[in-house]
């Protein structure tokens, strides 16, 4: 088994973008909806080993249009989400989980609507996700199982009518 990342020079060109070598980030240089839709794919998939701010297993571009400059964050190295629950990986200290197939919200703290928006998002591609995994045909069964479990659970939770109170708004920063 192996895994393919794409050259950072070809994602770029694939979206019509630049890359950028940026050591100082903030969050109001990125564009609040895609940002806001990596953080929730951030915590549907348990990961918490990422910072824009920290520029750590995260990328950015900025789009060619010049009328739109804010930057893209694009999240790469998953090792440490509890999707994929490597038998090495352990939650850093300052994060407030003990396993990292516990989900924890790292992202910006954002309106109830934005939070909607991006949620929408997730719910219209449900399907889409599910078909994807159940075809994959390098997961054996056992696998292919625990991932669609770990991700249904996720699925089920944003369903909750508290759940941007009770999942979103205590770690968003």
């Amino acid at each position: 088994m192996a895994f393919m990342i794409e050259p950072k020079e070809l994602l770029a060109e694939r979206l019509e973008s630049y890359y950028l070598e940026m050591n100082r980030v903030n969050y109001s240089q990125t564009d609040s909806i895609i940002t806001t839709t990596m953080s929730m794919f951030q915590y549907m998939i348990g990961n918490v080993d990422f910072s824009i701010v920290g520029r750590h297993n995260v990328k950015l571009l900025v789009t060619k249009d010049y009328l739109n400059q804010e930057l893209i964050p694009i999240p790469y190295d998953f090792d440490y989400s509890g999707l994929v629950n490597a038998f090495y990986a352990i939650p850093a200290k300052k994060i407030n989980i003990e396993e990292v197939t516990e989900r924890f919200y790292r992202g910006l703290c954002r309106s109830d609507y934005l939070y909607n928006v991006v949620l929408d998002i997730f719910r219209e591609k449900k399907d889409e996700i599910f078909s994807f995994i159940e075809s994959c045909e390098y997961l054996d069964k056992k696998a292919r199982n625990y991932v669609l479990s770990y991700l249904s659970d996720f699925y089920d939770e944003i369903e909750y009518k508290d759940f941007i109170k009770r999942k979103i708004r205590p770690t968003c920063g």
